[in-house]
């Protein structure tokens, strides 16, 4: 079957038109309609959030490390008012609030920060990140109103303090700020703000705030800031507990605002009478809020597959997102104030409850840093960018000539199209969150090129369920034109292109013959398909590399990788890598990592061939034992909640960890099967973990609780089956039902 796009106009592109953009002796940052640019160059930046003071000072620097091995560019965080102001004129930027020192690092790194001000941040924190003592004076927050500006202008002088040595016009990595967080409605308000940041001296060439909200968009200046936007795959801030409906944010849409965020804070409007409506063609598609995972409520507790996050993702890029956003990228752990537990919470007046320490949101990379499946799948995405975003970036989006309408539609085929009007992208999502899509055979894209239609691929091809994956045509391989693949490109180094076939399709690759003299493969199947060598490797793999010499007597390189292999696949600073485990680099060289398996070897590529590399590590079997207590003797106003929806049974267990060596490792995590509403794990009746129950195993850094003690207490409260939302068969019970000890395996290459 043929799949077209429409082939309307774009808005033209618009430049000089923003209060924005700086330049300093190195870099030039700019903002145009289509894009940012990075010194005078499109530049698609891959920004993934952390919260500094949600992670422990001691292991920001390795988790800064792993979220670059990831691909991100640019990290966004939220300075979070009451962490650092939590009693009135006392500030704190010390330990794993030092704010400082964390952007220092992220300097040393070589990467980007984008610092979220606020003042109000939500973040799933108490008051919104508002002290509980400024909510308690006569003021207007969030307002123009002079005593609450007063208070934030001290505020925002303090973040200078902090950061004024790493500001963009100093050298330094800030290139972006953002104001507030989900203001919809008080344009002069964001205005304010940013007049009070530049008065404190807290500059930056792209300033931005969130650009959602119910209807068409937020009210903002339009001229002094760039609207970024965002899209989950469930809203766990919803207040019902029954299945969603289909979400949009998987299909391809020209549309960026995604009404569902926020919904339990933003107000909505009674009439569309005198509405604003965003002017959509003045700013880049940008995003702040792919949401990487999310972080489950006491009633609404969705389980994330690694796929769906894939698929919002590349969903966003393939309509035309020119600048990925993550929230979380990292998840943390949330810190204990002085005065009060420091989560959102329907206690101070907010409209769901939030883990007390749990922050971990399902995201790439968890609260203790370990990845989870979509860390891999993104990273392919952002591979691509580095290399190809300059020239993705100008490409428009087209979409489907008979449009998706119905969003229980599981039989239509989701595509869009990136070009140039020479050559592009494909991208297919064939995925829905909790639905099975049909599967598609014989699919072939016709796309209307400047000086011809293309039919990409001639043959056609199947698209399985569950696929989701963009395809190049019209891709120049240095003198070597290829007119198009059924592989996904990851990058570019030198003379080879490494690209990896899609889980359930057959990798091909199309070439034109003119410049070749000869293609080196063995075992390769050649085809002629309309004119076309098509070339199918006999097997993908570390060793599938095909080589074409072209009549110069040059080479270039075609590596097929599996799925699985490219999920491993890394660039490290240059040094191309596959892994069996997950990887960053250190000042010694590669890390390579892994839970439970001591198979820390892998491969090199050495410009001609992937090497092998590494070496297994001595296996080693930590054993731990726990048993239930008869009673509870934990005694901590943190045990609330576990009674969250009513008093519940409560039962204890212990263990302890003082026989329990990590010589030689990276670290142990205890495995933690249980059914039950809330667990928690006190140390000298401190709570140092906890998590409301999704169905999965609990995965506890040994680590981040010897920083606590040695004499574990964990209590369970019961699960009922009323006033939450489950997707796990089991809906009720109460029980401890295995601990085990994993070991965290980690060698230098």
């Amino acid at each position: 079957m043929r799949y077209t796009v429409k082939t309307e106009e774009h808005a033209p592109l618009i430049k000089g038109h923003m209060k924005l953009g700086g330049a300093n002796r190195t870099y030039e940052v700019d903002v145009n309609s289509r894009y940012f640019t990075l010194n005078a160059k499109p530049w698609i930046p891959v920004m993934g959030e952390i919260h500094y003071s949600r992670v422990c000072c001691e292991d920001w620097e390795r988790e800064l490390r792993k979220m670059k091995a990831g691909g991100i560019t640019a990290v966004s965080c939220y300075v979070i008012w009451i962490y650092h102001e939590e009693e009135e004129g006392c500030f704190d930027f010390t330990g794993s609030r030092d704010l400082r020192r964390f952007v220092m690092l992220c300097q040393k790194l070589g990467l980007w920060v984008v610092l979220r001000i606020g003042p109000w941040a939500h973040g799933e924190v108490r008051n919104g990140g508002f002290p509980d003592w400024l909510l308690k004076k006569d003021i207007k927050p969030r307002t123009n109103d002079p005593e609450y500006l007063s208070y934030v202008q001290r505020y925002y002088a303090k973040i200078y303090e902090q950061v004024q040595e790493f500001l963009f016009e100093k050298e330094g990595c800030i290139f972006a700020i953002q104001l507030e967080n989900e203001l919809t409605n008080n344009a002069p308000h964001l205005l304010k703000l940013k007049e009070m940041a530049v008065q404190c001296r807290l500059t930056a060439p792209i300033y931005t705030v969130t650009g959602w909200n119910s209807a068409y968009g937020a009210e903002i200046p339009e001229y002094d800031v760039v609207p970024v936007f965002g899209g989950y795959s469930e809203a766990p801030w919803d207040a019902s507990l029954v299945r969603l409906v289909p979400s949009s944010n998987f299909f391809f849409l020209s549309a960026r605002n995604d009404s569902s965020i926020g919904t339990d804070l933003i107000p909505k409007p009674l009439t569309d009478d005198g509405a604003f409506h965003m002017n959509y063609d003045l700013y880049p598609f940008a995003t702040c809020e792919i949401g990487g995972g999310i972080q489950v409520t006491h009633h609404r507790r969705p389980r994330i597959s690694p796929q769906e996050i894939y698929a919002i993702a590349l969903v966003k890029l393939g309509s035309g997102n020119n600048l990925p956003g993550y929230y979380m990228y990292h998840g943390g752990t949330n810190a204990i104030g002085k005065l009060s537990t420091l989560q959102e919470s329907k206690a101070t007046g907010y409209p769901n409850d939030l883990p007390i320490r749990d922050y971990d949101f399902q995201a790439p990379l968890g609260r203790y840093g370990l990845p989870h499946g979509q860390y891999g799948k993104l990273k392919l995405m952002h591979l691509f960018l580095a290399d190809f975003g300059s020239v993705l970036a100008g490409m428009d989006a087209y979409f489907p000539e008979n449009p998706i309408t119905d969003r229980y539609d599981t039989s239509s085929l989701r595509y869009s199209v990136r070009m140039d009007g020479q050559s592009g992208y494909v991208f297919v999502n064939n995925y829905q969150r909790l639905d099975v899509l049909a599967s598609h055979e014989d699919v072939r894209f016709e796309i209307p090129l400047k000086e011809e239609t293309l039919l990409f691929p001639e043959d056609g091809m199947k698209v399985p369920s569950g696929a989701c994956f963009f395809l190049p045509f019209r891709l120049d391989l240095d003198g070597v034109m290829l007119q198009g693949a059924t592989v996904q490109l990851i990058c570019h180094k030198e003379d080879t292109w490494f690209f990896f076939a899609v889980d359930g399709i057959e990798g091909c690759y199309y070439l034109e013959t003119g410049g070749m003299d000869r293609v080196e493969a063995a075992g390769c199947r050649r085809e002629n398909v309309g004119g076309r060598l098509k070339l199918t490797p006999a097997a993908c793999g570390t060793d599938s590399v095909i080589t074409v010499v072209k009549k110069d007597g040059k080479k270039i390189r075609l590596v097929t990788l599996t799925q699985e292999q490219a999920e491993h696949f890394y660039d490290l600073d240059g040094t191309v890598c596959v892994a069996g485990g997950e990887m960053f680099n250190t000042d010694e060289g590669q890390a390579v990592y892994c839970l439970g398996n001591p198979d820390l070897t892998g491969f090199k590529w050495d410009g001609n061939a992937f090497v092998p590399a590494g070496k297994s590590a001595d296996e080693r079997r930590p054993e731990v034992s726990f048993k239930e207590c008869p009673g509870i003797d934990v005694q901590s106003f943190c045990m609330e909640e576990l009674s969250l929806g009513g008093k519940r049974e409560i039962r204890q267990w212990e263990l302890s960890l003082k026989e329990l060596s990590l010589t030689g490792l990276a670290d142990v995590f205890l495995k933690i099967s249980y059914v039950g509403d809330c667990i928690q794990i006190y140390i000298n009746d401190t709570l140092a973990a906890d998590e409301f129950y999704r169905g999965d195993p609990w995965l506890v850094s040994v680590q981040e609780l010897l920083r606590f003690g040695t004499e574990v207490k964990i209590l369970v409260s019961e699960l009922r089956p009323e006033g939450v939302y489950l997707e796990t068969e089991k809906n009720s019970g109460l029980a401890v039902e295995s601990i085990e000890a994993l070991p965290l395996y980690e060698m230098i290459w």
